[in-house]
């Protein structure tokens, strides 16, 4: 017996389009969490609306033109994505950059995507850029968001947010109208771990699409909460973790560095999760520390659920049919052994776990 999916079909839509009928549907409830440096940012689907549109006006006012690119060579936090609706309404395209990347690297992503604007996070990341500056003539911003710098080309954040504030909402319209579905406004590239990163060009409809299928397959909800913890140049990470919220009404909480996993998870409680297989060796990992403190009664009553949530979950995903004794035997198991784990984790709220590939 297979399971069966069925969508309905969905009318082609660009991504500003997707995005203004989220703000205008969802537009008080929470879309975008991140703390830094002890400060929360929040923003609700309203909010985290209109202030891409801020953003797109001032990226208007330092030149960007339409078709260009922009590279965010960031750890994740709200800027990121916030710049990234920004580039997409103004008709440009959007790429990231690893935050791993070596300075080689990250000349080669700016220069095949054809940016002009270029974001960084850190003085690192800064270093990495100023390193390659000269080879990259068509750079005609850099914004810095944790500092300032002497270079004219180096502006802030705090200053790039008010340089769109002379520029005519008709001139960010201008660019909305220009918006085609199937127009590339995505730009994913590999790591480059093993030659230069190669780049997945994606369009609006390919994005609107694919993360509508999302949110049927996974039943993904408003309701539901997403911790962020890939890079959010991961093509999986920008799926399930920007666009399948703006198209469910998801709130996204960022977790700016990935070595913070498990205090997230604690912090957070997410009902939807996602990690790479490394993520999940390190969760199995832990429990299997804290199993070897456990008495010889404990680890003999967690072998004992183990063995019966494999069973139980193994005849779910094949569609078998489960005796009422595997159903009691789940529940007791759940009750004295699996709640008590995903409390420790953070995981008590799931409802949708993903694994996905690495990075390549």
């Amino acid at each position: 017996m297979e399971m069966q999916v069925i969508v309905n079909p969905i009318d082609k839509l660009t991504i500003p389009d997707r995005f203004a009928k989220s703000a205008e549907k969802w537009s008080s409830a929470p879309a975008l969490s991140c703390e830094l440096n002890g400060v929360n940012h929040s923003y609700t689907w309203s909010e985290y609306y209109q202030v891409s549109c801020k953003v797109a006006r001032s990226l208007i006012a330092i030149g960007f033109g339409p078709r260009e690119g922009i590279s965010i060579l960031a750890s994740n936090r709200h800027e990121w994505v916030i710049l990234q609706q920004a580039c997409i309404m103004t008709n440009g395209v959007s790429s990231g950059i690893y935050p791993s990347n070596t300075p080689s690297q990250a000349a080669y992503v700016i220069e095949h995507s054809e940016s002009t604007v270029v974001m960084v996070d850190s003085a690192e990341q800064l270093a990495k850029i100023k390193k390659i500056r000269s080879n990259l003539p068509k750079i005609k911003k850099i914004i810095y968001l944790d500092g300032t710098d002497e270079d004219s080309d180096i502006i802030s954040w705090s200053d790039f947010l008010g340089m769109g504030e002379n520029v005519p909402v008709s001139d960010l319209d201008q660019r909305l109208d220009q918006l085609k579905a199937d127009d590339c406004c995505i730009m994913v590239y590999t790591s480059g771990t093993t030659s230069n990163p190669k780049a997945v060009m994606l369009s609006h409809d390919n994005v609107t699409w694919s993360s509508y299928i999302t949110i049927q397959i996974q039943d993904i909800r408003v309701t539901d909460t997403y911790l962020s913890i890939l890079p959010l140049c991961h093509i999986a990470e920008q799926m399930v973790g920007v666009y399948a919220p703006m198209t469910s009404g998801m709130h996204q909480v960022m977790c700016p560095h990935i070595e913070l996993t498990g205090d997230y998870l604690k912090k957070v409680r997410p009902s939807v999760f996602m990690g790479v297989p490394r993520i999940w060796e390190k969760i199995k990992e832990k429990m299997e520390a804290a199993a070897l403190e456990a008495s010889p009664l404990k680890l003999k009553i967690a072998r004992w659920a183990k063995g019966v949530g494999l069973r139980y979950n193994q005849n779910l995903q094949r569609c078998e049919k489960i005796s009422i004794i595997d159903r009691i035997l789940f529940k007791i198991a759940d009750k004295i052994v699996f709640s008590k784990v995903k409390e420790k984790l953070g995981l008590q709220n799931q409802r949708c776990l993903v694994v996905t590939g690495a990075s390549c």
